[in-house]
């Protein structure tokens, strides 16, 4: 929908993105579980139901296999899998069944499979995208080459990085395990339950596009902590189940379009936090020294977050998740130039909550 001066909101279900969700959500359980947070876990009962009824089903092989594909390690964005999936999602968004995507992915060479997962891994490792430094048209059809750009970069996880030279010397293998993952997980585990999800979600799209429709500021601050204005011209919100409660954030800026992932069930947190809670939030954000590092720097002006991440000595994405955390507070905000996204500190909501933080425990 479009409305006054913003961009082109459309609240919507993607299958695909679905099963990537869910892919995550079964593979990670622990790590989902751990991050919606014990007082939460009572608003997403029945996933986390549907999440048991489902990891149930799993055999040991595609446990291994889920596990090489999506294992998340500390201080990288995405797992191999999710890169691939989302890069073949982004590059095909017409293709909304699954056994078409999946086809889609098994046609495809080799090549292009890879192509996401080393684009996606440069980004991490050199805070900058492979197109600036490479002949990337030339290097992305060639797995060789591709294999001496990852050979050449310095992961933090040495068998990260041996796992990717594995996978790219036995692509072709690769890739027929991954497609192999994709249709058992979905035959097996998701497909039973796509009707029920479609079903149970689609009142949600509806209640959050009506929200929208009210109030695209209060709905933009809400539940993305942004203003309305800093978005791509096109926006494409997918509701997700398996999502749960919470926001992901994709952007493509070749194509001006940002997919924004939203839990089923985040209108369901409670909003009216106490003031104790909040002052403990705040405190045990600015108690990490990177964070506070971070608030150094943008007391003296905006930063980019790639300039953020060289001048500290983080990848861009652990950057980003320590931005994202001081942003849910309200302490940092940014403001969009061209396809940048430049952030700065809101020095008067930092007074705000040093204030509260003495007046909770000094009484002051």
């Amino acid at each position: 929908m479009k409305d006054k001066n913003y961009s082109e909101f459309n609240f919507m279900f993607s299958n695909p993105l679905e099963l990537h969700y869910a892919l995550i959500a079964t593979s990670l359980k622990e790590d989902l579980l751990e991050r919606i947070g014990e007082k939460n876990l009572n608003i997403v009962k029945k996933t986390i139901e549907t999440l048991e009824q489902m990891t149930s089903k799993v055999s040991s092989y595609m446990r291994w296999e889920l596990n090489y594909f999506f294992h998340i390690y500390v201080n990288s964005c995405n797992g191999m899998g999710q890169s691939i999936f989302m890069g073949y999602f982004h590059d095909n968004p017409q293709v909304d069944n699954i056994d078409e995507f999946i086809k889609l992915i098994e046609k495809s060479d080799e090549s292009i499979m890879f192509s996401y997962v080393v684009e996606s891994v440069f980004y991490e490792n050199k805070n900058k995208s492979i197109r600036e430094m490479y002949s990337w048209d030339e290097i992305k059809v060639d797995l060789n080459k591709m294999l001496d750009v990852i050979k050449q970069l310095e992961f933090y996880h040495e068998n990260m990085k041996e796992r990717l030279i594995e996978s790219l010397e036995n692509a072709k293998e690769t890739k027929q395990r991954y497609c192999m993952l994709l249709k058992q997980f979905y035959e097996k585990i998701y497909k039973p339950l796509e009707t029920e999800i479609y079903e149970l979600l689609a009142p949600c799209i509806k209640q959050y596009e009506d929200e929208f429709k009210r109030s695209p500021e209060k709905f933009s601050r809400k539940y993305f902590a942004k203003d309305v204005n800093v978005f791509a011209p096109k926006v494409n919100i997918h509701i997700s189940y398996f999502k749960g409660v919470g926001s992901d954030y994709w952007a493509y800026s070749k194509e001006d379009l940002e997919w924004i992932i939203l839990g089923a069930s985040t209108y369901r947190l409670g909003h009216e936090e106490s003031q104790k809670e909040r002052v403990l939030e705040f405190l045990k954000a600015i108690s990490d020294k990177r964070r506070m590092t971070i608030i150094e720097l943008l007391a003296e002006k905006s930063w980019y977050v790639n300039e953020i991440a060289e001048k500290i000595g983080m990848s861009a994405a652990t950057t980003s998740y320590h931005l994202t955390n001081l942003q849910e507070l309200g302490i940092v905000d940014f403001e969009r130039y061209d396809h940048r996204f430049y952030y700065y500190l809101n020095k008067d909501k930092l007074k705000e909550l040093f204030n509260l933080a003495m007046k909770t425990y000094l009484h002051e």
